[in-house]
């Protein structure tokens, strides 16, 4: 049996409202549906994934099937409002402050595409 515990987080200004749902698990390993990473030929030793070619995306709107491995981490869906518009990204589940570095997740799994239709921007940078 899996027990999940959710944190959300609310960040109000005047110009950008955000919801960012961080999903952690208690005493389990977190699962989730694998996804691939899409990125152009440069390599940035700034963006903490670019040695990887897979993710698992691990959120709670999706079913928990494949456990992360070193070779392919996980990441969590983080979802905000910007201007009234929704707008998802990926990040590493480890704690930090991420930014867009380049790279792109998507998968062909109908799951994932489910909650968004686009490549999901993958937030992996950190300076």
């Amino acid at each position: 049996m899996v027990l999940y515990s959710f944190l959300v987080c609310y960040h109000a200004d005047s110009k950008i409202n955000s919801n960012l749902l961080i999903l952690t698990t208690m005493n389990q390993t977190p699962k989730g549906l694998i996804a691939s990473i899409y990125r152009d030929e440069y390599k940035c030793r700034l963006n903490k994934l670019d040695n990887f070619q897979s993710v698992v995306v691990i959120d709670p709107e999706l079913d928990p099937i494949f456990e992360p491995k070193s070779d392919m981490p996980a990441v969590r869906l983080v979802r905000h409002t910007f201007f009234g518009k929704p707008y998802i990204h990926a990040e590493p589940m480890e704690p930090g402050m991420y930014m867009f570095g380049g790279s792109f997740i998507y998968s062909s799994d109908s799951r994932l595409n489910a909650i968004n239709k686009y490549p999901i921007p993958l937030h992996d940078r950190q300076e």
